[in-house]
């Protein structure tokens, strides 16, 4: 069993390949049951609530970053509750999904797999997540100041789903000339 492991570990492109379907597997795993004991009912632990919550802070960092947007281009916000509401414009309730984690964590399994120094991956996972979170911001600033309905006659516009491609996208794209440029470095 441990040959056949060491075998398949052997060839880089193999070895990255396992090694970000495994870190991601095991960052989203760990997500899943950590939020799963931060929610009453099921597994919930009443410790971990009070003392590991990062899905509210980080929710709450989103929404008053928003709001900080908004007043900034002379819009009137007030929070109660997960709502950012917006004079003028959309009131923002931000739901798991649009949190992003997900999303983080493909980019920080990404950069986990990648054959390079730690001192190099700190500042990649660092930057890619400023970048990931502030696009995030933009387009939940958007939507709160947006006087639209997002739709088009019977089109209606899922901004969550374009969210995901472009962001998919960009990573894709970031992924491709750091593999790239990995590649260039080991010739």
């Amino acid at each position: 069993m441990f040959n056949r492991i060491k075998v398949l570990l052997q060839s880089r492109q193999r070895r990255f390949v396992l090694l970000f379907i495994a870190g991601y597997g095991v960052l989203y795993m760990v997500n899943y049951a950590l939020t799963g004991m931060l929610q009453p009912g099921g597994y919930y632990s009443v410790w971990m609530d009070d003392n590991l919550d990062y899905v509210t802070g980080f929710r709450a960092f989103l929404l008053h970053s928003t709001a900080t947007v908004a007043e900034y281009f002379g819009h009137t916000t007030f929070l109660k509750d997960n709502v950012l509401h917006v004079k003028g414009g959309h009131n923002i309730r931000i739901v798991y999904s649009c949190i992003g984690f997900n999303i983080l964590c493909v980019w920080w399994a990404f950069v986990v797999s990648l054959p390079m120094q730690i001192k190099k991956k700190v500042l990649h996972i660092t930057l890619g997540t400023i970048c990931l979170v502030a696009l995030n911001i933009t387009r939940l600033s958007i939507l709160a100041m947006s006087s639209s309905d997002y739709s088009f006659g019977q089109l209606v516009v899922d901004h969550h789903t374009i969210y995901n491609w472009v962001v998919y996208g960009v990573i894709l794209i970031v992924m491709k000339r750091l593999i790239d440029n990995r590649v260039m470095l080991c010739k």
